[in-house]
């Protein structure tokens, strides 16, 4: 999905290494909205402020990339369909 902050960058779901959390991280500007909250103009943090406090640096490096919603939702209807 695109950024709603910066307009810029792909909003990518993440998992933070450390910590097994999943959040939407800004590919560009680097918003973050952790996980249970909507990816909007608001109700975001900057990554780096947000993994501080976890004794993180916020490299990319610490990050995983996960499937989107989009794609863990295209998965699921496929294999209802008799898909794999």
């Amino acid at each position: 999905m695109w950024c709603p902050r910066c307009d810029q960058g792909n909003v990518q779901r993440m998992r933070i290494l450390k910590t097994d959390e999943t959040v939407h991280v800004c590919e560009e500007c680097e918003a973050l909205w952790p996980s249970g909250v909507d990816v909007a103009p608001t109700g975001f943090i900057d990554f780096k402020t947000y993994v501080s406090p976890k004794g993180l640096k916020g490299l990319w490096s610490e990050l995983e990339e996960l499937p989107s919603d989009d794609n863990k939702a295209a998965a699921r209807s496929n294999m209802n369909e008799g898909g794999e």
